[in-house]
């Protein structure tokens, strides 16, 4: 992941100048960007990003991809105790998942299991 940090960074600058236009193509590399940066522990600065493509793609509808999304925004939010948060947006989206991807799917699952970390925390 260290590795791969400024290569994502070079590339988001990139998209960002020459692929302004490419929405998907912005979100999918600040998305990227967001898994190394939360690999690397660095929760904080990967969550706005997940939070920033998460936005982006609730305007367009729940999809698997935005449940995607809102898994690692619920994971890191876990990471960083901010469990209030996490719960709401698993009381919201829960229920998009089993019906968008079914309850065997590994989003639900991933999903689910942050219910399960959560209320043994909090």
């Amino acid at each position: 992941p260290e590795e791969a940090l400024p290569v994502l960074e070079a590339s988001l600058a990139m998209n960002l100048r020459y692929w302004s236009h490419a929405e998907e193509v912005i979100m999918n590399t600040k998305g990227n960007l967001a898994n190394c940066l939360n690999q690397l522990g660095r929760h904080d600065e990967a969550i706005v990003l997940y939070r920033e493509v998460y936005a982006k793609l609730a305007m367009h509808g729940i999809t698997e991809t935005s449940l995607f999304v809102i898994s690692n925004v619920i994971i890191s939010s876990v990471n960083q105790g901010h469990y209030a948060e996490a719960r709401s947006m698993l009381r919201e989206q829960l229920p998009n998942a089993n019906q968008l991807v079914g309850p065997a799917h590994t989003i639900t699952h991933s999903l689910r299991r942050q219910e399960v970390i959560i209320a043994v925390q909090d």
